[in-house]
């Protein structure tokens, strides 16, 4: 399957509702990682795979400054996306992402792909399209087994319930996909599941990046069904119940038919399209192998966006963009680091000019595994380590 046979809707309306220490002060998808704002790496992410047709649905009040930074020269290029802005308005930032597919219906005109606004990865599509392409499947999810994360600085707290429970066949057929924190002890599951497939894997070792290729007319469903508001919560459990039931004319219902195929198949088996259809109407996933991307990052938690700053640093020429900017120079700033760093250009390091090469190193500022923000004050012989520093921070004296 080509990438250019696609449509992208990149989801940048969320709030953030799991790093509100964050976000309560600034708009999630405005996040810097690296200096660079968090919706930059799902646009960049198609760019990379050749996508260009993208839907980019972002809260009104933030519509202008994000124009403003992807069409100067602020940010590393993406002249090769053909971006159209659907603005939410403040009432509609709290809709689930099935409720935003189904107001953005009219922009879609041909299979899509959904990414989320928090997904940052230098992942290669192909053989996902390759696989959703050829099972012909009406919906192929991404899943890794690495998925950036870790537990938020500070205190000790009890542990979120964050992962997903997955039932794969053999051949990497969705079979469930349920979230963690929807269940109590028991896991449910239909068992018209077991009856068309006798072997099947379940884990929970997988992560769902919320990336997701579709069918256009999995639209017709989300129309129809109102009461969906969430993709994985609402309409890939629906949809996967349905693929799994012995009666799936709810789904074949939303499927164009070609009068050819029909013909077809009444005169070479004695069935009708409509009936094999229910055979070939299926989920897929694709279990993202360790050779395929350095950086998997789904930002949706404090840990998570604190370690994604972390990893992401030596591989941002390399595998983001060749134009990054790669802040201050360590050498040029007379501070003991390492490469795994980043220090925003705005920034006031103690002992930066020439006349106080001098003073001994004992004084100098120590950085190492770190990401610190524009207009940071960082003062002599502090230490920062494995730290993510937001803009305007001042560190004093160590």
């Amino acid at each position: 399957m080509a990438s250019q046979a696609l449509q992208a809707v990149v989801l940048c309306g969320g709030l953030g509702n799991r790093m509100t220490s964050l976000t309560d002060h600034i708009p999630k998808c405005m996040l810097p990682i690296a200096g660079v704002p968090m919706f930059w790496y799902p646009l960049n992410f198609l760019q990379k795979n050749s996508i260009k047709e993208v839907v980019m649905v972002v809260a009104e009040r933030l519509m202008d400054e994000i124009r403003h930074l992807l069409f100067s020269s602020t940010l590393p290029s993406l002249d090769n996306l053909q971006i159209e802005f659907i603005k939410l308005s403040s009432a509609a930032e709290h809709w689930g992402t099935a409720d935003v597919l189904r107001f953005i219906n009219a922009q879609i005109k041909k299979d899509f792909i959904v990414v989320s606004g928090d997904f940052v990865s230098d992942v290669n599509l192909a053989p996902m399209l390759s696989l959703h392409a050829a099972e012909n499947a009406i919906l192929t999810c991404l899943l890794c087994d690495r998925v950036i994360t870790g537990p938020a600085p500070g205190p000790k707290m009890k542990l979120l319930k964050e992962r997903d429970f997955i039932v794969l066949s053999k051949n990497n057929q969705l079979l469930f996909s349920g979230s963690e924190e929807d269940y109590d002890e028991t896991v449910t599951m239909n068992v018209d599941l077991l009856d068309k497939c006798r072997t099947a894997y379940f884990t929970a070792k997988y992560s769902d990046c919320h990336l997701y290729i579709m069918k256009k007319y999995i639209l017709n469903i989300i129309d129809k069904h109102r009461e969906f508001t969430s993709l994985k919560a609402d309409l890939i459990p629906y949809i996967l119940e349905k693929q799994n039931a012995k009666d799936s004319h709810e789904l074949t219902e939303y499927v164009r038919i070609d009068p050819l195929d029909e013909k077809i198949q009444k005169f070479s088996f004695g069935t009708n399209a409509v009936k094999n259809l229910q055979y070939r109407l299926k989920c897929f996933a694709y279990l993202l192998p360790p050779e395929n991307g350095f950086i998997v990052g789904h930002v949706n938690t404090i840990g998570s966006y604190f370690e994604i700053n972390k990893a992401i640093i030596r591989f941002l020429s390399s595998s983001f963009s060749e134009k990054f900017s790669i802040g201050q120079l360590m050498d040029d700033i007379g501070t003991t680091s390492d490469s795994e760093c980043y220090i925003g250009p705005t920034t006031r390091l103690f002992l930066q000019s020439a006349t106080e090469a001098h003073i001994a190193g004992s004084e100098r500022p120590i950085i190492k595994r770190s990401v610190i923000g524009d207009k940071c004050v960082v003062g002599p012989r502090s230490k920062i380590i494995s730290s993510v520093l937001m803009d305007e921070c001042q560190i004093g004296a160590g």
